[in-house]
């Protein structure tokens, strides 16, 4: 089937296992395994009735499928800035997956939200405590 608007979204992972010891030497072994997936855009899956899955979707599950694959192995994805959304992140942290991606310098970065009391009336909070942004962490840092 072929999609007139459509994006695609490649991901390269790289799982990587801890020092191997061979002999007097130590080596590191990394299995390479490149994911590819064609994500038809929004008004595409309207014209044909479907349901739109997003490409920070379809990237976590490409995600967790690698992580099903070599669930023994460290599993480093690298991504754009189009990663580093917060849902996608969390997903990989309880998976075990450390992703890189780009930030912005003036990213508003938070420690997770504390756990709510019983009995707590309103909305929850979504946020923790505010972090430095990675701009005034380099400040600190070289100065």
């Amino acid at each position: 089937m072929v999609h007139e608007e459509a994006e695609t979204i490649g991901v390269e992972f790289a799982a990587v296992p801890n020092h191997i010891a061979a002999g007097r030497r130590s080596a590191i072994e990394a299995l390479g395994l490149g994911l590819t997936a064609l994500v038809p855009s929004e008004r595409a899956c309207r014209q044909q009735g479907r349901r739109h899955k997003p490409l920070l979707d379809v990237g976590r599950q490409l995600a967790l499928q690698a992580r099903r694959w070599v669930p023994g192995r460290d599993l480093v994805p690298v991504g754009d800035g189009g990663f580093s959304a917060l849902r996608f992140l969390d997903a990989m942290r309880r998976s075990h997956v450390t992703v890189i991606t780009r930030l912005r310098l003036d990213a508003a970065l938070y420690d997770p939200a504390p756990p709510r009391p019983p009995g707590t009336i309103g909305r929850p909070r979504t946020n923790g405590v505010r972090r430095p942004t990675l701009a005034q962490t380099l400040k600190l840092l070289s100065g």
